[in-house]
């Protein structure tokens, strides 16, 4: 049956287990973007206490059904393979659940492992996004458990990378050569903005010389995120006489750190945690450039956001979102250990700010939800209907 017969893929029933749903609204893009594609959808979110019921689901359209699993322990973070049976039987035992035509596990490890189960048992296909914690915790510290997360891989209809970056990393990891059948599973593709974002585009003036450089940092303050090392780069520039401030946007275990900080410098202003859109948005317009160089990242929402509103970006090369686009285009990727690569990057954005104010704007389309949901409709269809893509 093709997707025309299909109306459209209206009766489609895709299933989403996802383990991190409670953690990001992204999610909730995607779910909403494929319901305009016509699928009927599921999510299972497997939750460990119960005041996370609930958490993210009025992000999503109200006929998307959603389903929290009340069951997971301190001790599954060890017992891996206890942790998984455990979701699957809870799959079994509700009625619907398991009532679909393609699952797509939202991580490879995690949810992977239940998708295989249920592929194994029920013959359902599924596709497997692969994330930050499935590279650089599960696949790199759980080496027993690589054989599994190896079939898990062999097992998927398809395997998309958020970026480029992770496809070399996890093939060595699980040592998979990658000859032609495995490369033709793989599907790149980035992760959505918000409709508010393309709505409210903003395109700017050049820099001007006498103008004080604003930096913009937004995150989580702990170690991942790499503040230190923001910090240190926006210091050095002020200590060589380069006119900076470094507005600080986000909460967390470093925050101590930084009012210590802020007590000896003056260079550094803090905003707090930012809740709304809106009030992003201004943070976005009032900076100059974003520095978020983070050891570890799947993908990162705030870097496409920056870039809607004409702010170029620095990030960690190798991480999630490096590769998207050629070095120098919207921004520079850095050495996250490196505060001489982050104070460079930094300098090379102002000289030639003009150029990359202007295609971060204009690049920021390629996170439209709705031209990437059209893929992910020609990918689940080339294994619903045996289609080639």
């Amino acid at each position: 049956m093709t997707s025309t017969e299909r109306g459209e893929c209206k009766k489609v029933r895709l299933l989403h287990l996802c383990s991190y749903f409670i953690g990001s609204k992204v999610y909730c893009g995607l779910f909403n973007a494929l319901h305009n594609q016509g699928y009927v959808q599921d999510v299972y979110v497997p939750i460990r206490y119960g005041c996370q019921k609930g958490v993210n689901a009025e992000n999503l359209v109200s006929d998307i059904g959603i389903q929290y699993a009340y069951l997971l322990k301190k001790y599954h973070r060890i017992l891996f393979r206890t942790k998984y049976k455990a979701v699957y039987d809870d799959l079994e035992r509700r009625s619907t659940a398991l009532d679909a035509d393609l699952l797509h596990a939202h991580s490879l490890c995690s949810d992977g492992s239940v998708a295989l189960e249920v592929f194994r048992r029920r013959a359902i296909p599924y596709v497997v996004t692969v994330r930050n914690t499935d590279i650089n915790f599960f696949c790199k510290y759980f080496v027993h458990l690589r054989p599994l997360f190896r079939n898990i891989v062999l097992g998927a209809g398809k395997i998309i990378f958020l970026s480029p970056a992770y496809e070399t990393k996890l093939f060595d990891l699980l040592g998979l050569s990658t000859h032609d059948e495995l490369l033709k599973k793989v599907v790149t593709l980035p992760s959505g903005i918000s409709a508010f974002w393309h709505n409210n585009l903003f395109f700017r003036e050049g820099l001007v010389a006498s103008d004080v450089v604003q930096i913009l940092f937004v995150g989580r303050l702990d170690r991942n995120k790499n503040i230190k090392s923001v910090v240190a780069a926006c210091d050095q520039l002020y200590q060589e006489g380069v006119g900076v401030e470094l507005h600080i946007v986000g909460d967390g275990p470093l925050k101590r750190w930084l009012m210590d900080k802020i007590s000896t410098v003056d260079f550094i202003k803090y905003a707090g945690p930012l809740y709304s859109n809106e009030a992003l948005m201004d943070a976005y317009r009032a900076a100059h450039v974003l520095v978020v160089p983070s050891f570890k990242e799947t993908f990162g929402l705030v870097y496409p956001e920056a870039l809607s509103q004409g702010l170029p970006i620095i990030f960690s090369a190798g991480e999630g979102f490096d590769g998207w686009f050629n070095s120098g285009e919207v921004g520079y990727a850095v050495d996250p250990y490196s505060i001489e690569s982050i104070k460079v990057a930094i300098v090379k954005i102002l000289s030639l700010y003009g150029t990359l104010s202007r295609n971060a704007t204009e690049k920021s389309s390629l996170f439209d939800w709705g031209p990437i949901s059209n893929e992910y409709n020609k990918l689940y269809s080339s294994l619903i209907d045996g289609l080639p893509i």
